[in-house]
C-alpha cells in the first residue's frame, strides 16, 4: 500500500509523463518531416530517455518518501543512489544512439531536451 505522500508523487509524475509524450511527440514529427524517418526516430529515442529517466525519478522519490518516516539516512541514500544511477543511464543510453543506433546526434539531444523541458515547466508549476 502506498501512503498519501507517495500517491501524489505517483499522480504528479503521471502528469509530468504527459507532457513529456506530448512535447517529444511533437520535437520528432519535426524531425520526421526535416530529415526524414532518422530524425523522427532520435528525436523519439531522446524523448523516450528522458521519459525512462522522469519515471524512475518518481520512483525513486516514492521510495524516499516511504523510507522517510522510518530512516531519514536510507532515504536520503535512496535519492543519492538514484541520481547517480539515472546520470550513468543517460550516458549510457545516449552512447548507444549515437554509437550504436546511428542516430542524428541533433535529433536525440533535442529530444531529450524537450522531454526534459516539459519535465522543468512541469515540475515548476508543481511548486
Amino acid at each position: 500500500m502506498m501512503d498519501a505522500a507517495a500517491r501524489k508523487i505517483a499522480l504528479a509524475a503521471r502528469r509530468v509523463a504527459a507532457l513529456q509524450v506530448a512535447a517529444g511527440a511533437v520535437v520528432a514529427a519535426g524531425f520526421f518531416v526535416a530529415q526524414g524517418p532518422a530524425g523522427g526516430a532520435g528525436a523519439a529515442y531522446g524523448a523516450a530517455a528522458a521519459l525512462l529517466v522522469t519515471f524512475l525519478l518518481g520512483r525513486g522519490v516514492a521510495r524516499a518518501a516511504a523510507a522517510a518516516g522510518t530512516d531519514r539516512g536510507r532515504s536520503l541514500r535512496i535519492l543519492y543512489m538514484g541520481a547517480a544511477a539515472r546520470f550513468f543511464l543517460i550516458l549510457g543510453l545516449f552512447a548507444a544512439g549515437l554509437w550504436l543506433l546511428q542516430l542524428p546526434p541533433l535529433a536525440l539531444v533535442s529530444g531529450f531536451a524537450a522531454g526534459q523541458a516539459a519535465y522543468l515547466l512541469r515540475a515548476r508549476a508543481l511548486r
